[in-house]
C-alpha cells in the first residue's frame, strides 16, 4: 500500500508540473544543465518549458508507456544515444523538421529521419598514469587486449549503458568475432576486479594500482578541474584507426507531442552557440555542433578523430553486446 501511494504521488507531481507548462520534457539529465537554454526559449516564445527529471532511461520509458496518449510530455532528453533506436522501435517518436540548425550536428549523431538529435558529445577513451606510460604507448582499443598489458588495465563493470554502447560500436566496427577476442584479452589483462564507476578507475590509476583505463572523458575532466595536480592524463583511442568512440545526450520528439513547433524551437535554441557552450561547460561535454570548440579545460586537449558510424546502426548490436559480456565473463 505504501509503495502504491508513493507511485501515485510521483504521478501526481509529474502531472502537476506538466499542467503548468507549454512545453514538457522528460529527462534523465540534471535540468540545471539546460537552464540557459530554457531561459532563452521562454524569452523568445513567451511560453513556459518544464524539464521533469527521472532516475534513468527505464523510468522514462515506463512513464511514457503508462501514460500513452494522455502524456503531457512533448520531448525527451536522454544521456545515451544508444537508447533512441529503442524509442523509435517502440513507436514513440516522430521526426523533427530538418532545418539548417539541425544540420549543424553531424549526421551520425542524428536519427536517420531526425527522430532525435544530439545536444552534447562525450568520448569513451583512455586515461593513464604518466609515471608508467607515455601517450605514444597507447593506440587502439584492441591493442589493450595484447598480453603486453597484462596486469595493467582497469575497467568499469559491464553493467553500464556506457559499456553497452561502446561494445555495440565495436561489433559494428570490428565485427563480432574480433570484438569477442578484444573482450577476452581485456579480461586477461585486468589489474584487479572491475570497478563500479569511472571515477574509481581514475583514482586507482592515480594511486598506481593500474596503468591505464577506459572512461568517459568528463569524469576525468571534472577531477582534473578540481585537482590540476592529479597524476593522470588522457589519450584519445583509435586515432588514424577509425576514431574514438563517442556517445552523447540527445533530444527526441514524441509522437504524442501536443506542441511540436515549440519542441522544434527548443531544440534549435539548445543548438545555438551560446547554449551549446553552456551545456558543454555544465558537464565538461563537447558541443554536438560540428566545429564548435568548448570553452573549458577540455579545449586544451585539441582536435581528435571520432568514429563516424551512425548511432542508429550501433543500437542494432545492443543485445549482441550484452551476450558477449556473459560469454567472456565480463561482469
Amino acid at each position: 500500500m505504501k509503495a502504491l501511494f508513493q507511485i501515485c504521488l510521483v504521478i501526481s507531481t509529474v502531472f502537476s508540473l506538466s499542467a503548468q507548462a507549454d512545453l514538457v520534457v522528460y529527462t534523465d539529465r540534471n535540468p540545471a544543465q539546460f537552464a540557459t537554454a530554457v531561459e532563452e526559449f521562454e524569452k523568445l516564445t513567451g511560453e513556459k518549458a518544464v524539464l521533469v527529471m527521472m532516475s534513468n532511461y527505464k523510468a522514462i520509458v515506463d512513464r511514457l508507456q503508462m501514460e500513452k496518449d494522455l502524456t503531457h510530455a512533448d520531448m525527451v532528453i536522454i544521456k545515451d544515444l544508444i537508447y533512441f533506436k529503442d524509442l523509435k522501435n517502440k513507436g514513440l517518436l516522430q521526426g523533427f523538421e530538418e532545418t539548417s540548425v539541425l544540420k549543424t550536428v553531424p549526421s551520425f549523431m542524428r536519427g536517420m529521419n531526425n527522430e532525435w538529435v544530439a545536444l552534447s558529445m562525450r568520448a569513451r577513451t583512455f586515461v593513464y598514469n604518466p609515471t608508467f606510460l607515455s601517450r605514444s604507448d597507447l593506440s587502439s582499443y584492441d591493442d589493450l587486449a595484447d598480453p603486453k598489458w597484462e596486469g595493467l588495465l582497469c575497467l568499469r563493470t559491464s553493467n553500464s549503458s556506457y559499456n553497452f554502447a561502446l561494445v555495440s560500436g565495436f561489433i559494428e566496427h570490428y565485427g563480432l568475432e574480433k570484438t569477442k577476442s578484444i573482450l577476452e584479452g581485456w579480461m586477461a589483462n585486468l589489474a584487479q576486479e572491475v570497478f563500479p564507476n569511472d571515477t574509481s578507475i581514475i583514482q586507482a590509476i592515480a594511486e598506481g594500482k593500474c596503468a591505464v583505463g577506459i572512461v568517459n572523458h568528463y569524469y576525468y575532466a571534472g577531477m582534473k578541474d578540481r585537482d590540476p595536480s592529479l597524476p593522470v592524463e588522457i589519450a584519445f583511442a583509435n586515432q588514424g584507426q577509425g576514431g574514438v568512440f563517442t556517445n552523447g545526450t540527445a533530444a527526441a520528439l514524441l509522437k504524442t507531442a501536443d506542441n511540436k513547433a515549440l519542441a522544434q524551437k527548443f531544440v534549435e535554441v539548445m543548438l545555438s552557440e551560446r547554449n551549446q557552450l553552456a551545456i558543454s561547460a555544465a558537464h565538461f561535454d563537447f558541443p554536438a555542433v560540428e566545429g564548435l570548440q568548448p570553452n573549458t579545460l577540455i579545449k586544451e586537449w585539441g582536435a581528435f578523430e571520432r568514429n563516424p558510424l551512425s548511432w542508429d546502426v550501433f543500437a542494432d548490436h545492443l543485445s549482441e553486446a550484452k551476450s558477449l559480456f556473459e560469454e567472456v565473463g565480463y561482469n
